[in-house]
């Protein structure tokens, strides 16, 4: 036996069209070509110009594939590696301006009191540094630590989000979208609809 989704205003069906049909009908893919100008010196040493074409594809959506486009998906934070922090890097510079130093000066076996205290202030700047490089770490690794934790509680929402949004209808009639035998809302507030924490 087949189920006719009618709208909970209007009760016709003629109008209702599932929102995920709608955005797949009314969104395309399209490829555009724009002419690039480029300018060279030649063998003469006069300034050259030429154009080429530079095509890349765009997106086209009706304005209600737009309204009713599902939900983002959360983007996963970076997770790089032990130099993308900034702690890190300043700390490799620190350590690297003690020893380049005391590499310098005691080279040619200086060692006049003048010397010893030139190094030694820059040992202890490069001290300074590697205190500060190791708050720096420690402050970018909690708020990586913070992402990783927001994005991995975004994750189940957007997958309830995502499944709710596969059930929901849009009556052109009445502008709104609805779930069967559940809630409506106007399409301008479809994101309360599908992010509703309890399921219909």
């Amino acid at each position: 036996m087949s189920y006719t989704i009618v709208c909970p205003i209007c009760g016709y069906y003629d109008r209702v069209e599932k929102v995920s049909a709608i955005v797949k009908s009314q969104t395309r893919n399209r490829e555009r070509t724009e002419w690039r100008k480029s300018t060279y010196v030649d063998k003469s040493g006069k300034e050259q110009s030429f154009s080429y074409p530079l095509s890349y594809d765009v997106i086209e959506s009706t304005d209600l594939a737009k309204s009713l486009s599902p939900p983002q998906q959360p983007q996963e934070p970076h997770q790089g590696g032990i130099f993308d922090n900034r702690g890190s890097c300043i700390g490799c510079i620190s350590v690297s301006w003690i020893l380049l130093w005391i590499w310098g000066v005691f080279a040619g076996n200086e060692y006049s009191s003048d010397v010893v205290f030139q190094v030694s202030l820059l040992i202890l700047l490069g001290v300074i540094g590697i205190i500060f490089s190791v708050s720096l770490y420690k402050k970018d690794s909690d708020t990586d630590k913070r992402r990783i934790t927001q994005y991995e509680a975004d994750v189940p929402l957007w997958e309830r989000a995502m499944h709710r949004w596969d059930q929901t209808y849009y009556c052109g009639r009445d502008d709104i979208v609805f779930i069967p035998n559940g809630k409506w809302v106007s399409s301008s507030q479809m994101e309360i609809l599908i992010y509703e924490s309890e399921m219909s």
